[in-house]
């Protein structure tokens, strides 16, 4: 066969800080982009994203829902790819201390990540197209920070095609570790022309700063000594139930009985303190703590906002749109809030936010 006849596909590959992803497509068929959702070790359950952790346990490399019993995982390592950037959180912190005595560099332990990453993409497409797979061009495009894709602009075209030339669109990705955003000027609608008009800005006020903050609101609630007395099974159901559970369902105060909706945070083996409304191995939380961790990593994200707002009205420039995208743009309080702080400029959060920068 012709290489020149050979088909070609473009195979997109988010390395975030808490979740990864990949999605494909023919070349040709840009529009009909697929969404990689099945992975090693889950079974017949499906999901957009992978987990960015790796495991060295036993001297075994394991990746993604591979470590979800692993006693040792990495988190983090992307914040520990660039090394002019300090990073405070703490799981990245305790990545370092595990890369330190593996003897690994974070690059090191990325490219096998990635491996891994690209090894499954093909073993997906091995499966979807059988032995004619071997004869396709692959052709892949990485997702680094501060580095759009042609398929993150593309996010914006609804905003673009509403809006007139000259108007710009922010685009707020919302990550799992970083928050970046960018500005785009409509310079022509048809065909679609958009060009960055300030500088990009960014900050580290993810998802998982979230998850820091809800790891220490229980060891101040519960008190440090028994917090570190807890189980490692008992903070992983913790941390699952506030991940999959609290995290993505919570909108903000919407009525006078915003506390009376109370979640049960499992903590086997953790014990009854009615006090705090600690019993039977479930703490009950209440909307305002959930608010209150939220809080002060919202008010980056609007910072960050505000700001890039600001340097497009400076440039005499007029904001027609914000687009959330990324893990924590798919946020419905994140949503709320970015709409209330800014009730003249449109806001859109388009469908799978959190796949829709890998797409």
């Amino acid at each position: 066969m012709e290489s020149n006849s050979r088909q070609s596909v473009i195979i997109g590959l988010d390395f975030g800080t808490t979740y990864s992803g990949i999605a494909w497509a023919l070349k040709g068929s840009e529009n009909l982009v697929e969404v990689v959702s099945t992975w090693p070790d889950e079974g017949n359950r499906t999901s957009p994203k992978v987990p960015t952790t790796i495991s060295y346990d036993n001297k075994k490399f394991s990746w993604g829902f591979q470590t979800t019993f692993s006693q040792e995982v990495i988190r983090g390592l992307k914040l520990l790819l660039d090394p002019d950037q300090e990073t405070n959180y703490q799981p990245s912190l305790e990545a370092k201390r595990l890369l330190k005595s593996l003897g690994k560099t974070p690059g090191e332990v990325t490219a096998e990540y990635l491996k891994e990453l690209v090894g499954h993409a093909k073993g997906i497409l091995a499966r979807r197209f059988g032995p004619a797979a071997d004869e396709m061009d692959l052709s892949f495009v990485l997702t680094v920070p501060a580095v759009w894709s042609d398929k993150a602009k593309d996010v914006t075209l609804n905003a673009a095609y509403s809006a007139g030339k000259d108007d710009v669109i922010v685009v707020c990705d919302a990550g799992g570790g970083t928050v970046d955003l960018i500005s785009y000027a409509v310079e022509n609608i048809s065909p679609l022309n958009l060009k960055e008009v300030v500088e990009g800005t960014g900050g580290v006020c993810g998802s998982m700063i979230l998850d820091e903050r809800f790891e220490k609101f229980l060891e101040d609630l519960i008190g440090h000594i028994r917090f570190k007395k807890l189980s490692k099974r008992a903070k992983d159901s913790a941390r699952g139930y506030w991940q999959e559970m609290v995290k993505p369902s919570f909108v903000g105060r919407s009525d006078d009985d915003f506390d009376d909706c109370e979640r049960a945070v499992p903590l086997p083996g953790a014990k009854d303190d009615p006090k705090i409304n600690l019993e039977s191995g479930f703490l009950l939380i209440n909307e305002s703590q959930i608010e209150e961790i939220f809080e002060p990593v919202v008010q980056h994200v609007l910072g960050l906002v505000r700001n890039q707002i600001k340097n497009v009205l400076a440039a005499h420039l007029p904001v027609k749109a914000i687009v959330l995208v990324g893990g924590f743009g798919g946020s419905e309080y994140l949503y709320r809030r970015v709409c209330q702080e800014n009730p003249e400029i449109t806001v859109m959060q388009p469908p799978n936010a959190w796949q829709a920068v890998v797409q």
